[in-house]
C-alpha cells in the first residue's frame, strides 16, 4: 500500500508527463524542405506559364491556339488527377515526389533544348505541356497527403498557408522575370523553368517522411480505390460541396486570368509589361497568404469562401473600365487577396476529415478539381476573346461569379463545415473513419 504523505510530497506518480510543444514551423527540417523546393519550383512555373501562350502566339498568330496549349496541360493534369490520389495512397509518397519533379525538369529542358535549335511545332509544345501536367498532377496529392505527417494538426493551417503563399511568390515574381526573360530569347522562361525542377529534385533527397504500412493491392484493384475515394468525398457533404464551390471559382477565374493575358496581347501591351500585370497578381495573393493565419482566427472556412466569392463578382466588372495592363494588374490583385485564407481554411478542414490511408486520394481529387477547371477556364477564354467583345467577355465571367456567389452563401452544407484545425488545437481531433468502411 502507498503512503500518501509520500505520494503527495514526490508527486502524484501516475501523472503522465506533459507532451513536449511542437516544433516550429520554422525549425521543422522536413517542412522546410518541401517549402523551399517547391518555392522554386512555382518560380520556374509562373515564369514558363506567362511565356507559354506568348510563345503560341508568335508560332501561331492564334488565341484559340494558345488556349489549347493551355487546354492540353490542364486536361493532362485532369486525366491523371483520376487515378493520382489512389497510386499516393498505394505507392511511395517520396519516391513519387522525387520522380514526378525529374520528370518535369526533362519535359521543360526537352523543350527549351527545341527552341534553341529553331521553332518547334506545334506538337512538340503540346507533349512537353502534356508531360509537365501529368506530374504535376501526380506530385501535388502525394505533397499535400504527406503534410499531416510532417506537422502537427493544430499547425496545420498555418502550414498550408504559407505553402499557398509560397505559389503566389513565384506568381509575383515570375510572370514578371517571364515576361522579360521571354522579350530577351525566347528560350529563356523554359530553361529557367527546367532549373527549377531540377533544384527542388535535389532538395527532395533529403526529404524524411515517417514509414507509412500499405496492404498489398494488384493493379487491377485500383479502380476499386478510386471508386472508394469518391465514395468518401462524395459521401461527405461537406466536403463534396466545397469541391464543387472550388470547381465552380477556378474555372471563372482561370478563364478570367487568361482573358486577361489575351486581351493585353491583343491590344498590343508589351509582353513585359504583361509579366508585371500578372506578377501583381501575386503580390496580391502573397500580401493575402501573409495574412491567412489572422483571417483563419476571426472567420470560419465558409465564410472566407463566402467573402472570397463576393469580392470577385464586385471587383470583375472593373476590367470592362481600367486600362489594360497594370489596371487589369490591380484589380486581379485584388482579387487574389482573399483566396489563400479560403482555399488553405477548407484545405485543413478536409484534411483532418479524412484518414491518412485515403488523404492522397482526397487531394487527388482536389487536383482533379482544379484540373477541370484549369483545363475548361482558358479553352473558355480563347473563344470568348474570339467570338465577343473584350467587354462582354469580363461580363460574361462577372454573371457566373454572380451566381456562384449566391450559391456559396446560402449552401446549408458549407455553412456547417466545422473549424476542425482549432478543434485539434484544443485535443478534439475528429476519430478517422476505416478507410475500409467506405
Amino acid at each position: 500500500m502507498v503512503d500518501p504523505s509520500r505520494a503527495s510530497a514526490s508527486g502524484p506518480a501516475h501523472d503522465p508527463p506533459e507532451p513536449a510543444p511542437p516544433v516550429p514551423l520554422r525549425r521543422n527540417r522536413n517542412y522546410l524542405i518541401l517549402l523551399t523546393g517547391q518555392t522554386i519550383s512555382e518560380f520556374g512555373s509562373a515564369v514558363s506559364t506567362v511565356a507559354l501562350p506568348l510563345l503560341v502566339l508568335v508560332l501561331t498568330g492564334s488565341a484559340i491556339q494558345a488556349g489549347f496549349v493551355a487546354f492540353a496541360n490542364m486536361a493532362a493534369r485532369f486525366l491523371f488527377g483520376i487515378v493520382a490520389g489512389a497510386l499516393v495512397d498505394r505507392w511511395n509518397r517520396h519516391r513519387i515526389m522525387l520522380v514526378c519533379e525529374g520528370g518535369r525538369a526533362a519535359a521543360m529542358g526537352t523543350l527549351a533544348t527545341a527552341l534553341l535549335l529553331g521553332n518547334p511545332p506545334l506538337t512538340l509544345i503540346i507533349v512537353a505541356v502534356v508531360v509537365e501536367g501529368a506530374f504535376a498532377a501526380l506530385f501535388a496529392p502525394s505533397e499535400e497527403a504527406a503534410m499531416p505527417s510532417v506537422v502537427p494538426p493544430e499547425q496545420l493551417p498555418n502550414a498550408m498557408a504559407a505553402m499557398a503563399g509560397r505559389a503566389y511568390l513565384g506568381v509575383t515574381v515570375g510572370p514578371a522575370a517571364g515576361g522579360f526573360l521571354f522579350q530577351l530569347k525566347h528560350t529563356v522562361p523554359f530553361l529557367v523553368d527546367a532549373i527549377s525542377y531540377a533544384f527542388s529534385f535535389f532538395l527532395l533527397f533529403f526529404l524524411r517522411l515517417p514509414r507509412r504500412v500499405v496492404a498489398a493491392a494488384r493493379p487491377k484493384e485500383i479502380l476499386g480505390e478510386i471508386g472508394a475515394g469518391l465514395r468518401w468525398v462524395l459521401g461527405e457533404p461537406r466536403i463534396r460541396v466545397s469541391f464543387l464551390s472550388a470547381v465552380a471559382l477556378n474555372l471563372v477565374f482561370n478563364a478570367l486570368l487568361f482573358t486577361v493575358i489575351l486581351v493585353a496581347s491583343e491590344r498590343k501591351v508589351p509582353a513585359s509589361e504583361i509579366g508585371i500585370m500578372t506578377a501583381m497578381l501575386g503580390v496580391g495573393g502573397l500580401a493575402g497568404a501573409f495574412l491567412a493565419p489572422q483571417f483563419q482566427s476571426r472567420m470560419r472556412p465558409h465564410t472566407t469562401v463566402i467573402a472570397l466569392a463576393w469580392i470577385c463578382t464586385l471587383l470583375t466588372p472593373l476590367l470592362v473600365f481600367v486600362p489594360a495592363g497594370i489596371g487589369f494588374g490591380l484589380v486581379m490583385a485584388a482579387m487574389a487577396f482573399p483566396t489563400p485564407a479560403a482555399t488553405t481554411s477548407i484545405q485543413a478542414a478536409q484534411l483532418l476529415l479524412t484518414p491518412d490511408g485515403l488523404r492522397g486520394r482526397l487531394s487527388g481529387a482536389t487536383q482533379l478539381s482544379g484540373g477541370v477547371s484549369g483545363a475548361l477556364g482558358p479553352l473558355t477564354a480563347g473563344f470568348l476573346v474570339n467570338l465577343t467583345s473584350d467587354g462582354m467577355a469580363f461580363l460574361i465571367c462577372a454573371g457566373a461569379l454572380l451566381l456562384i456567389s449566391l450559391s456559396v452563401t446560402f449552401s446549408p452544407s458549407l455553412r456547417s463545415l466545422p473549424d476542425l484545425a482549432k478543434d485539434a488545437a484544443g485535443g478534439e481531433v475528429p476519430r478517422e473513419r476505416d478507410p475500409a468502411a467506405v
